[in-house]
């Protein structure tokens, strides 16, 4: 009985030991000498772990934890000069340092004002954080009816109005906005890129208006912890970057799981610095060219997407932006003069002025300079911008033949057309309409120039800003354009299949850290109870000198305990529907996308010469 009761205990503390015992019945092949070395491997493993116990028990205060309380301060001033509140968010990667973390901050001045997030949230200060928003919002149809959710809900509020810190492990880092706190505190540092982008995301939201402060704990004495940083930091530039632009460069690791999994061979094989050293310049050359590509193309979407401002942000793209002026109300202002023919009376670059039946308005595409000056603020969602938007899109476009002036544009000088002079050509405009789960437009430019000189889609856009003039009817389409223009398609075609598979990839990643944070906590709390029962069990089983009527009430007391838990069960039997059913809706979702039509519908064709 001795050795059940102790295999029933270990079966309550490790989760995995059912598993184990069934594998050592299944190995009944083993030779002698082999369970000798393994004999001998354990007893070594036993040592070096003794040893280890022996060490932690000599250590009499935490260096991290101490460091955190001075970081944590230093945070919070540097946050209230660049004009940030007083909020911070701890992310970590257990529950247990979850606990430890607000002991050591509670005893440290922060006793208060301090809320948790994880996948269960049943501590006694979040029961009463859910239970008084509740209250709150009975009557104004906030709440959703899932405990998840409305708890997830609940904490964000209480930390956005009453506390100063949240401490939260992945649960923390998916599905809420903190766009109101702007310190970042990276206790435990993950391996995986994609879930520390997922972390700052939270914070580095559109609405934040402050720089967030992002601070990283790192044992610099490790050679491979510092490696793992500088891959981080450097290549997949986590805490330099701005608004996602990381997103693509987190790309072209497939799967941030596989990443992952490959610093963690690293860890276990190499013993020494230079051993360390080598695989991971091994990695970062591997790692390097796609980066390098996909960094090109996460600028070139910040200009295209973002204003000057925001654009500029980005230190190697600082000379190719124009100040106080993105791309999109460039085109926009020019639209407008052209649209406009004597109605509209350009000023600056990006103002204008409209006369219609007698009235003048001025309009800015530039919304501070237009509140500066008094001006309308030309918005994309303007009524008279869609109105006029509208009517272009229907409007037929003539074949023509297009002059481009190069030679006498001061504003804009390309080194392309230095270097091919009085290039001469055709260009067909298409328009590729994916039709899935969502509707995606894509312009697709192919180009076919009379002495076989490519010229690629951001070439083509920076040609049309050229100032032009039409000089005729378009001459005779060139015979290798048509075959130019399904392979292009073909070539978009494939560039949407692969942000589908990233997409896939990256919530199905989302899914199960969510689905293991869930059942972690759950499963530690279902570990702590029965431990609980047993142990009233045994108090009551000992207790046979007591009066019956405190016999009743300890047995009442453990009826309850075996109530809750059987409801603890339930919930996750639950939630695994839940994070099923979410798996579903996903897979229906690339189903749909998969499914999607293509319709490909041409736009224009004009010759064109650039002089």
């Amino acid at each position: 009985m001795q050795g059940m009761d102790t295999r029933l205990e270990l079966g309550d503390d490790y989760d995995t030991f059912d598993e184990l015992v069934e594998e050592q019945e299944d190995s009944e092949n083993v030779l002698p000498t082999d369970l000798e070395q393994d004999r001998a491997a354990v007893a070594e493993e036993l040592k070096r772990l003794k040893e280890y116990a022996e060490l932690a028990k000599s250590i009499t205060s935490n260096a991290k934890g101490d460091n955190l309380l001075t970081a944590l301060q230093k945070g919070f001033d540097e946050t209230e000069k660049r004009g940030g509140q007083r909020k911070a968010i701890i992310f970590t990667e257990s529950r247990r340092t979850q606990e430890y973390l607000l002991n050591l901050l509670a005893d440290n001045g922060y006793a208060g004002s301090i809320v948790f997030l994880n996948g269960a949230n049943n501590d006694e200060v979040s029961k009463q954080i859910y239970a008084a928003w509740k209250e709150r919002h009975k009557h104004d149809g906030v709440i959703s009816g899932s405990r998840q959710a409305d708890m997830k809900a609940a904490v964000v509020e209480e930390f956005r109005d009453r506390a100063s810190i949240l401490i939260g492990t992945e649960a923390a880092a998916e599905g809420i906005n903190l766009q109101f706190c702007s310190l970042i505190v990276n206790y435990d540092l993950p391996w995986n890129p994609q879930r520390i982008e997922q972390r700052i995301g939270r914070c580095h939201r559109y609405g934040q208006k402050n720089d967030v402060v992002v601070i990283n704990f790192l044992n610099k004495k490790n050679a491979a912890d510092v490696r793992v940083y500088e891959l981080l930091d450097h290549k997949f530039r986590l805490f330099s970057g701005l608004f996602g632009s990381s997103d693509e460069v987190l790309g072209t690791i497939e799967s941030g799981i596989d990443f992952e999994k490959r610093i963690a061979e690293i860890y276990q094989t190499c013993k020494t610095t230079e051993e360390i050293q080598g695989e991971f310049d091994e990695l970062q050359e591997e790692l390097s060219e796609h980066i390098n590509e996909m960094m090109t193309a996460a600028r070139q979407s910040i200009l295209e997407n973002f204003d000057e401002e925001v654009a500029a942000r980005l230190k190697d793209c600082q000379e190719d932006t124009l100040v106080g002026l993105d791309k999109f109300s460039r085109w926009l202002c020019n639209f407008f003069i052209m649209k406009g023919a004597e109605r509209v009376r350009p000023l600056e670059q990006w103002r204008f002025v409209y006369q219609v039946n007698g009235f003048t308005e001025t309009y800015n595409v530039q919304w501070k300079d237009a509140e500066r000056q008094g001006d309308i603020f030309l918005r994309r969602d303007d009524p008279m911008c869609q109105e006029w938007l509208s009517q272009a899109i229907t409007e037929p476009l003539p074949s023509v033949a297009i002059r481009f002036d190069h030679t006498n544009s001061q504003e804009h000088r390309i080194s392309f057309l230095e270097n091919h002079s009085n290039l001469r050509g055709v260009l067909s405009i298409d328009k590729l309409i994916y039709s899935g789960f969502d509707t995606d437009e894509h312009l697709i430019f192919s180009v076919v120039t009379e002495n076989g000189i490519e010229v690629d889609d951001d070439m083509v856009n920076r040609i049309m800003e050229l100032p032009a003039e039409i000089i005729g009817e378009a001459g005779e389409k060139a015979a290798e354009l048509d075959a130019l223009r399904r392979a292009n398609a073909d070539k978009q075609k494939a560039e949407i299949e692969r942000i589908n598979k990233e997409y896939f990839l990256a919530e199905c990643a989302k899914l199960d850290a969510f689905s293991e944070d869930l059942k972690d906590g759950l499963q530690r709390e279902l570990k702590d109870l029965n431990k609980e029962i047993t142990e009233k069990k045994r108090i009551f089983k000992s207790s046979t000198e007591r009066p019956l009527a405190e016999m009743l009430e300890m047995k009442e007391e453990v009826s309850r305990l075996e109530e809750r838990r059987k409801k603890l069960r339930r919930d996750m039997y639950e939630h695994e529907d839940e994070i099923d059913a979410k798996n579903e809706r996903l897979q229906d979702e690339i189903r749909v996308k998969l499914e999607g039509a293509y319709t490909l519908n041409h736009i224009m064709a004009i010759s064109f010469e650039i002089v």
